[in-house]
């Protein structure tokens, strides 16, 4: 029909109801009573489709904005050959590579930033209140990351700059030595009350 009606009609040639909707991708179409269930079966396919697709592609730039425009095509055409990978097992494939990369030229700055963003990834992909363990691994390897950094620079103390939570306002402390830290870290505290801990380690001078 040309102009679809805008709203229930009977065909002017069969003269039964037709109805007009709406599809999931904005097309508009006349439909009869009978075709109304395949049509929202469609839409709900559809939806669903649309919406892992979106998941897919914001994987894929996420990996892209952390460890270089073209490592998710090569990482997917590595593991894609094998069966059950996601965009988001490429995402962490690729983001442990670039890891072990920075650990092997020493760019601890690189490697901090890098384990920062992982632990926020596995932060917000938990949907929890409370940090798991894993989220706080990966919390923890960031800053040791930038211990060294400032060690390699010749630091030798820190101070912890806590974030605004009650707990991790208690745990700020000053004049921590690097090296002792590095054994035994004080931050991230597990039970931060912001659930992602924000305390950071700075650099204190004599």
């Amino acid at each position: 029909m040309d102009p679809i009606p805008p709203r229930r009609r009977l065909c002017p040639v069969c003269r039964q109801p037709v109805i007009p909707r709406t599809r999931a991708d904005g097309v508009r179409v006349v439909l009869c009573e009978a075709d109304l269930p395949a049509f929202e079966d469609w839409n709900r396919r559809w939806k669903v489709a649309t919406r892992a697709q979106r998941d897919h592609d914001a994987w894929m730039e996420k990996t892209a904005r952390m460890v270089g425009a073209d490592v998710p095509g090569s990482l997917r055409a590595e593991l894609g050959a094998q069966l059950g990978y996601s965009a988001q097992d490429i995402y962490w494939a690729g983001a442990n590579r670039a890891v072990l990369q920075a650990f092997k030229a020493s760019d601890w700055q690189r490697a901090s930033m890098l384990f920062y963003e992982m632990g926020f990834t596995a932060y917000e992909e938990s949907r929890e209140d409370q940090a798991s363990e894993r989220v706080l691994e990966l919390r923890r390897e960031a800053n040791l990351a930038k211990l060294r950094e400032y060690a390699a620079y010749g630091l030798e103390w820190v101070d912890i700059l806590a974030c605004g939570c009650r707990t991790c306002s208690r745990g700020a402390t000053t004049r921590l030595a690097i090296n002792d830290q590095l054994w035994e870290p004080s931050i991230p505290h597990a039970d931060c009350a912001e659930g992602w801990c924000r305390c950071d380690y700075t650099p204190a001078f004599a």
